[in-house]
């Protein structure tokens, strides 16, 4: 809404994102798998993760797309080192038995805060955005309708200059709060990253074979 990038554009925006995700996530993968330790990834994770939510947060109307794809990186490199190798330290905490109820619980707990976050965040945006709109509209300019922003930012482009430019900006005003608030939730991450035991990594991801003449129960045949 603010550089005026279409709905495909966005997306493709959003690469450096996802190359720094998928970049440290095989990486971290490759290399816990070759030395064994895991914990150091999620610490070192979460600082990327706030790092990256702070340079977010220093956005403003005038940021160019270099400028927030090489923030998006650093916040990309920052959860591919913590989203993945947090389901390692998890399964290699547990007994073979609860594998597959502490990954199910995982996935649950990593949806309901998915959620949780959006609309939370997104109570943010729409707050903030009610409060700059009116106070940045020029006063006795042209008449316009706050719901035309729920088009695509080509409405946006068809309004008056004056007013396009006031949307613009209290959008990019409003952006900045979301960012702000989040900050606080990589340090929580880092705090509880912290206190995670780390174990020797397994070496076998599969249950022992039963006794002769018991069943996969422990029963005998």
């Amino acid at each position: 809404m603010v550089t005026g990038a279409s709905a495909t554009n966005s997306g493709l925006l959003l690469l450096p994102l996802m190359v720094g995700i998928v970049t440290m996530a095989v990486t971290s993968g490759r290399l816990i798998t070759r030395t064994g330790r895991y914990k150091a990834w999620p610490v070192v994770g979460s600082v990327f993760m706030g790092a990256g939510l702070f340079l977010l947060s220093l956005m403003d109307a005038h940021t160019t797309r270099l400028q927030a794809s090489l923030f998006m990186l650093v916040l990309g490199l920052g959860l591919g080192m913590v989203m993945q190798v947090l389901i390692v330290a998890l399964q290699n905490s547990v007994d073979h038995r609860d594998l597959g109820i502490a990954t199910s619980s995982n996935a649950f707990f990593r949806s309901l805060g998915s959620a949780f976050g959006s609309a939370l965040f997104g109570a943010i945006l729409s707050g903030r955005l009610a409060y700059h709109l009116p106070r940045l509209l020029p006063e006795g300019g042209p008449a316009f309708d706050p719901a035309h922003l729920s088009g695509s930012p080509a409405v946006i482009r068809t309004l008056p200059p004056e007013v396009r430019g006031a949307v613009v900006e209290a959008f990019a005003r409003s952006i900045v709060p979301v960012f702000r608030w989040a900050i606080p939730f990589a340090v929580i991450s880092l705090i509880l990253v912290l206190a995670i035991p780390e174990h020797p990594l397994r070496e076998t991801a599969h249950i022992g074979a039963a006794p002769a003449g018991e069943g996969p129960g422990g029963a005998a045949g």
